[in-house]
């Protein structure tokens, strides 16, 4: 009996695990930082940064969001130092 309850236990937590693989560990969406659409909705980066890397400094999708909305800010161009 102990044998089955540990089977349907494991099963359920691989399968409850399992299901959330479209976000890191930290809990953001992967999403493609040139085109973020979070389930099904089209997002800015800055509603993006607001939602889901606000306290996440060191997260690598936050990151890429974070360069591409600067890269737009300064309209692809480097600044002139």
């Amino acid at each position: 009996m102990k044998l089955k309850l540990a089977m349907v236990f494991f099963a359920a937590t691989a399968l409850i695990t399992g299901c959330n693989n479209n976000a890191d560990s930290d809990g953001v969406p992967k999403i493609d930082p040139n085109n973020i659409i979070v389930d099904g909705e089209k997002m800015t980066e800055s509603d993006f940064i607001q939602k889901y890397c606000l306290g996440k400094r060191e997260n690598k999708t936050c990151w890429e969001v974070l360069q591409v909305s600067r890269k737009k800010s300064r309209n692809g161009k480097m600044p002139n130092w």
